[in-house]
């Protein structure tokens, strides 16, 4: 098997039980293609107690993302969590130069 092109982080926020389902379909299928992939369970989902990340929660993401040096940061969003997100987005950006993509149910161009 050829050396893969391609690192891709594959970032879930906010997981609960069976939501990311589709990101862990995704990495299969970047597998399949070689593409050399990690994915990243930040936080989990909870109705009654969800909290907004600490600094050092965001400091161990960003820490663990750097460590990859990932070409692409692929990021599941929902509507409740977009404005976490874009402040890891806009973080990772100035710390990194990285093509980021958000994906999920509630995204609008």
């Amino acid at each position: 098997m050829k050396k893969p092109e391609l690192k891709v982080v594959l970032l879930s926020l906010y997981s609960y039980k069976y939501t990311s389902i589709a990101i862990r379909q995704f990495q299969q299928i970047l597998k399949k293609q070689n593409v050399d992939t990690t994915t990243i369970f930040f936080k989990t989902y909870s109705y009654l107690k969800n909290r907004l990340p600490s600094k050092k929660e965001y400091e161990l993401l960003y820490s663990s993302i750097s460590k990859i040096q990932p070409d692409l940061l692929c990021i599941s969003v929902f509507s409740t969590i977009a404005d976490i997100a874009k402040q890891i987005t806009i973080t990772i950006k100035q710390k990194m130069d990285i093509k980021i993509v958000w994906g999920g149910g509630y995204i609008l161009p």
